[in-house]
């Protein structure tokens, strides 16, 4: 058996063979060609001859010199992988008149063409109307072609892996992945995230997905990509569009720029043109809402493209096994989402009457099935929001720190024998360009996947919501362009939120008003009043404190206002400073109490500052 390598290695060893002509110097400042014309013996022309043969580069249409300029590159690869080459040394391996613009020109168009060099660096189809980016980019060996080289036939690899029917959307979707992820790896110069057609040849990317367009039409009737073409009679070239959307929304947790898809999918700027008609407001596509257009953009960003959730979820199968999957499930596809442990219950909260009552309130109404009832009243099923009604509830805890905002929440949701999983803020912050938004609505996505499908749907909470929900500032600035669009996708992912979800801030001042009709309900908590203020000092100087029982608790509710954040901190302090004394002494005294209740006062009642963004 004759592999493609080791011919062309005995192509390059008889090429190195022939002698330059008398006279004919080579140039020691650079590493291109010697600049030789490609001269034949008998012995290359039968090596040449046997790689022309073969028939995985039947498709190249090669010539003589076409095989002598592949061995002169596939050195150049051999002795360093990452190397890329000039036009330069294209022509002088070629054997082309250097002296002749039209014609190098005219080469590295047809070489491009026919998938045996493509840009080292994302290429463009200007380069019909501007050869100048010809001369100046640089180029190497298609991968595919490489491939090819080393025996690997793509195609047929992908066939086999493609042989099994698919019995249900879950299995056709994993082959989707598996067929578009190993054509990106082993076509394309990297598989980076943000770049879905580095290096990539148009031509050689349909060839090979071809197999997989084909199997569509011979698929069960009950998968939902048959039924999507069939009913819309989409094109073949809709439905790779479609495809490569649904892939990179998907499995790549990202969007596909217009531009991305027209440069992946065109040859010539004729076919780029062609296949921008497909993407218009008007075209199939988005007139049927198949996809849609991302709406979180920032500002003088080019357009993106994803597939509306409700058909994402169709396509991919999700519904078909969503419903058995267990809380920790889900909590692996996310590190900003974490269970915590509620042990604590709405009767240990200690806050004023009326905003218990309103918690209480709260959680009645999931208790009674009050729904029901409110119809009997006459409100119809449309006019029922929050608890009421499957859209969910969106609760805001505001006031100062230390409150119990957090506590609340935590009791709320034990009342309601529901799990509580926080939101980390942080955790949803990311330096590079779009990305926080991505990490955001990803969250949200999970967090509504978890509220639709989970028999028992937990709550969710954002602690300190303000550094997500903040004012809007019209700004030509990046950062805040940033800021704002997180604002948007945070309005919207609220506007239909199926779950409860419960957001505290300290600084209510700084949300934007926009928000405000969101929220189903708003409980303010206020500094805990006298009776509030002994309930907390008795209950955090615990009985096992030496000294705790005489404290006097009726002159610090008399000189002081505090929290419950701040009467638990003033404690902790002060017995830390008492356990370091020695055996006789080693208690707590009213003045351990009052020298951390004077350092914490100042803080207290304090008219803060809005923190700005």
């Amino acid at each position: 058996m004759q592999y493609p390598a080791d011919i062309l290695f005995r192509v390059i060893n008889l090429k190195s063979q022939i002698k330059p002509p008398k006279g004919k110097k080579r140039d020691s400042s650079t590493d291109e060609s010697d600049g030789i014309k490609n001269k034949v013996s008998p012995e290359l022309a039968t090596e040449i001859g046997l790689f022309l043969s073969l028939p995985a580069f039947l498709q190249y249409n090669l010539s003589q010199n076409d095989v002598i300029l592949i061995a002169a590159l596939w050195q150049k690869q051999l002795d360093n992988f990452s190397n890329t080459y000039g036009w330069k040394t294209i022509i002088e391996g070629s054997g082309t008149d250097i002296s002749d613009t039209q014609a190098c020109i005219a080469l590295i168009e047809d070489l491009l063409e026919r998938s045996i060099i493509v840009f080292a660096e994302n290429g463009s189809t200007d380069y019909y109307l501007n050869p100048i980016l010809l001369l100046s980019e640089r180029y190497v060996l298609s991968r595919e072609l490489i491939l090819r080289i080393l025996g690997r036939d793509l195609r047929l690899e992908i066939e086999k892996m493609l042989s099994k029917p698919w019995n249900n959307n879950t299995e056709f979707f994993y082959e989707l992945n598996l067929c578009l992820d190993t054509i990106f790896k082993c076509l394309s110069g990297s598989c980076r995230k943000d770049n879905l057609n580095d290096s990539m040849n148009a031509k050689m990317f349909l060839l090979y997905f071809q197999p997989f367009i084909n199997k569509i039409p011979l698929a069960k009737t009950n998968l939902i990509i048959k039924e999507t073409v069939d009913k819309l009679r989409l094109s073949q070239m809709e439905t790779v569009m479609v495809l490569l959307i649904l892939y990179v929304q998907t499995y790549r947790e990202d969007y596909v720029t217009e531009k991305e898809l027209l440069r992946l999918l065109s040859s010539t700027p004729a076919e780029y043109k062609e296949n921008a008609v497909i993407l218009r407001p008007s075209a199939k596509l988005l007139r049927e809402n198949i996809i849609s257009l991302n709406t979180d953009l920032i500002f003088g960003k080019q357009r993106e493209f994803l597939i509306p959730e409700s058909l994402r979820k169709k396509l991919c199968g999700e519904h078909e096994n969503d419903e058995a999957h267990d809380i920790d499930y889900y909590l692996k596809q996310s590190n900003a989402l974490q269970l915590v442990s509620t042990t604590q219950t709405l009767s240990e909260l200690i806050i004023p009457l009326e905003q218990k009552e309103l918690l209480e309130n709260i959680q009645r109404k999931y208790d009674d099935n009050s729904q029901s009832t409110l119809q009997s009243w006459g409100f119809d099923q449309g006019m029922i929001k929050g608890v009421f009604s499957s859209k969910g509830t969106i609760i805001l805890f505001y006031g100062a720190p230390g409150t119990g905002k957090t506590f609340a929440a935590g009791a709320l949701a034990n009342s309601m024998q529901k799990q509580l999983i926080p939101l980390d803020c942080t955790a949803l912050r990311d330096s590079y360009y779009g990305e926080s938004e991505k990490k955001v609505k990803k969250a949200f996505v999970l967090m509504r996947t978890m509220a639709e499908n989970m028999g028992n749907c937990p709550v969710f909470l954002i602690n300190e919501a303000d550094q997500l929900i903040h004012r809007r500032q019209a700004s030509h600035q990046f950062s805040l362009r940033t800021e704002n669009s997180l604002q948007n996708i945070m309005l919207e992912e609220m506007e239909n939120f199926p779950g409860i979800l419960i957001l505290t801030t300290n600084l209510e001042e700084n949300i934007d008003e926009a928000y405000f009709r969101r929220f189903d309900f708003k409980i303010r908590f206020t500094l805990p009043d006298a009776a509030c203020q002994r309930k907390l000092w008795q209950q955090y100087l615990y009985k096992s404190i030496p000294g705790s029982d005489e404290i006097n608790v009726d002159y610090l509710i008399r000189d002081y206002s505090f929290s419950g954040g701040q009467i638990a901190m003033i404690i902790r302090n002060a017995c830390s400073e008492a356990i370091n004394r020695p055996a006789p002494f080693r208690k707590l005294t009213q003045s351990d109490i009052d020298k951390y209740a004077g350092l914490e006062n100042p803080w207290s009642g304090m008219s803060r500052k809005s923190i700005g963004f």
